[in-house]
């Protein structure tokens, strides 16, 4: 079960991630082209033409103020959506984080409890072989000492004897690989509980690490944030700075337009006058 959960976040991280990677290269692209509008904005700066072609730039101008206006909110919203998906991102991260910690967690802690479950067998098991071969001991020698003292010893008491040591041999072998297998029981859970230790020390770490990696990457953000602003404040001056200088360059051009009309008739009107003066 929590395999399949793991399996189901990690996909779902996959999924968040792609469109966070759509908006970024929207955005991308959106910067790059308000860069070559301001391009071109300096091309018609240093290319201006003359009053004709005046009002058209005047509209253009109006359009591309009205387009930027437009797309501001787009890249406000598209930045701040980036953000809620990062974040978002970041937290099923640290989701699948955790329950990974928690499945290896609980492996260790499986793998611990069936140790010590082992353990207590084998020493329950000891302590009832024990218990038995001290009993078969205690009969025996009650049995002997009810019986008459005896100085030959008859086959049955041979048989009886060498059972009674091959007992002795089997109980001695049993517990020595009881001991043995207990021992290295024990070094092992030792080794399972210094493992997990190490891996909570790891995982410490690791969190640590993550949340200093998130308030490097928010702060990252934050400053692309503040730059992207900054940038669009400086979009907003160039744009009123050509339009005075476009204002500017309409007046002077209707100023020129209206003098030069003046200026031929002053030169016509000269040769009549001299004309009449002849005459007289």
């Amino acid at each position: 079960y929590g395999y399949w959960n793991i399996a189901i976040i990690s996909e779902a991280v996959f999924l968040f991630a792609l469109p966070v990677q759509k908006l970024k290269e929207k955005v991308s692209a959106l910067w790059k082209a308000e860069q070559n509008v301001l391009w071109d904005i300096n091309e018609l700066r240093l290319w201006l033409p003359a009053a004709a072609d005046g009002e058209r730039l005047l509209a253009d101008l109006a359009k591309y103020q009205q387009d930027q206006a437009e797309s501001q909110p787009a890249l406000k919203v598209a930045h701040q959506t980036i953000n809620n998906l990062q974040g978002r991102l970041d937290h099923k991260e640290e989701v699948l984080k955790k329950y990974q910690n928690l499945s290896t967690r609980a492996r260790q802690e499986d793998i611990t409890r069936r140790h010590e479950e082992e353990v207590r067998t084998l020493n329950q098991k000891l302590d009832l072989h024990t218990d038995t071969s001290l009993d078969r001991f205690k009969q025996t020698a009650l049995e002997l000492m009810k019986k008459p003292t005896i100085t030959v010893l008859t086959s049955k008491h041979v048989v009886r004897l060498a059972e009674m040591e091959q007992t002795v041999v089997e109980q001695d072998s049993s517990l020595s690989s009881l001991t043995d297998r207990l021992k290295g029981l024990t070094k092992e859970l030792d080794r399972q509980r210094n493992f997990t230790a190490m891996q909570a020390k790891a995982h410490a770490s690791e969190k640590a690490k993550l949340e200093e990696h998130h308030a490097a990457q928010a702060k990252a953000l934050s400053g692309e944030a503040e730059e992207q602003r900054a940038q669009l404040g400086q979009m907003e001056k160039e744009l009123h700075y050509l339009r005075t200088e476009l204002e500017a360059q309409k007046v002077r051009s209707t100023q020129q337009y209206h003098e030069e009309p003046g200026g031929e008739t002053q030169i016509t009107a000269q040769p009549e006058r001299e004309t009449t003066e002849g005459s007289e």
